[in-house]
């Protein structure tokens, strides 16, 4: 006689989640959501999404409303062995009534914290997570990650180290980025280098474009190309300092590109640099770009620590010196092709720890300890 094995119920809950207009707006939860469907062991049976940015003030307080609304009525009129919340400081609020629920029943409660969710950069931003602190303590864990972002929040707000539970966003579907038959269809002479970002403040496009216009004065770096993937706030200010720096010869900017479309490009990489002066909690696309076999530059803070290793799989600069970025990115290019391939080789094993099978797994076993316990 076969044992029938109950599901495991999980309800997810999220202030980002892609739209059909704004795909990369928390893409890492849907990668999160996309790793738990088709688990044997657990059903996801309810979500609260706001899906894309709101265009207007008012659009986005009544894209909150009816989000807290739905956070408040799922969460106390359905039972959950689970509730699963990414982006604490501005979802939590409505759940502080599970609280009292839980005097009840055994619902668990898991915190997942994305970027700077948890590191103040702005008053409201102090504000909100002021007031959802309490119910991080309560939480029975909290999922971060990287190691760098789990120390930081443990030393920032005096949490419990024992309730970290790292798990890289879903991981890097290796069956998508890999490195393409079709790599090195492009002039071999060439110099490129790609970043792949929102255009907003503080994502260092400008530390990068600063940096190219000290490399291309020099003749060894007249063919250098640079590509610019994505939209942001910061696209006319892009495109303008392109111009103040003359350099449109040797700048490609292809805005937004899907998912899908992104390893047939990075393919085309010599580097990839990732030069924000955000303290990023990963930086996945740093991840995806080794996984196609790009050494990645990046700056010396953040999650890309866990991951960036300075002369094996890429190196750090300085974050927000374009000096030193130029000056690493001429060490790069001055590398024999023997290290340059060896930085490859290392980069596509980098890649493979963090894969999506791997991450998928782990997060599985670690939710049903998580009801279990």
């Amino acid at each position: 006689m076969s044992t029938h094995l109950k599901k495991l119920k999980l309800y997810i809950v999220s202030n980002m989640y892609p739209s059909s207009e704004d795909a990369y707006y928390g893409v890492f939860v849907k990668n999160f959501c996309n790793s738990i469907i088709g688990s044997p062991q657990i059903k996801i049976v309810s979500t609260s999404f706001i899906r894309g940015r709101g265009t207007s003030f008012l659009s986005k307080l009544n894209r909150y409303f009816k989000f807290y609304t739905s956070i408040l009525f799922k969460s106390l009129f359905f039972n959950y062995d689970i509730i699963y919340v990414h982006n604490v400081s501005h979802s939590i609020l409505p759940l502080y009534p599970v609280l009292l629920k839980r005097l009840f029943s055994k619902i668990r409660i898991i915190i997942n914290p994305h970027g700077e969710d948890m590191v103040i950069t702005h008053k409201i931003d102090g504000i909100l997570l002021s007031l959802s602190l309490p119910f991080i303590r309560k939480a029975d864990q909290i999922v971060v990650p990287s190691l760098y972002y789990g120390n930081l929040i443990a030393k920032l707000y005096n949490l419990n180290p024992k309730k970290i539970f790292i798990s890289p966003s879903g991981g890097i579907d290796l069956s998508v980025f890999k490195v393409l038959e079709t790599k090195r269809f492009v002039n071999v002479q060439e110099k490129n280098i790609g970043f792949i970002s929102r255009i907003d403040p503080d994502k260092g496009w400008d530390v990068l474009l600063n940096a190219i216009a000290i490399l291309v004065a020099f003749d060894e770096f007249k063919s250098l190309k640079a590509t610019f993937v994505g939209k942001g706030t910061d696209v006319d200010r892009f495109l303008k300092l392109v111009d103040i720096l003359k350099l449109s010869d040797h700048v490609e900017y292809l805005g937004f590109k899907s998912q899908i479309q992104l390893p047939e490009i990075i393919n085309k990489f010599d580097v990839f640099v990732f030069p924000t002066k955000m303290r990023e909690s990963l930086g996945l696309v740093g991840l995806e770009s080794m996984a196609c076999g790009v050494p990645v530059i990046a700056s010396d803070q953040g999650g890309m620590s866990d991951y960036v290793k300075d002369g094996v799989n890429g190196f750090t600069f300085k974050c927000g010196d374009h000096l030193s970025l130029s000056g690493v990115l001429k060490n790069f290019f001055n590398l024999s092709t023997e290290e340059v391939l060896d930085m490859k080789k290392n980069a596509l094993e980098t890649a493979e720890v963090f894969s999506s099978n791997n991450v998928k797994n782990n997060m599985i076993a670690n939710l049903i300890s998580i009801k279990n316990k």
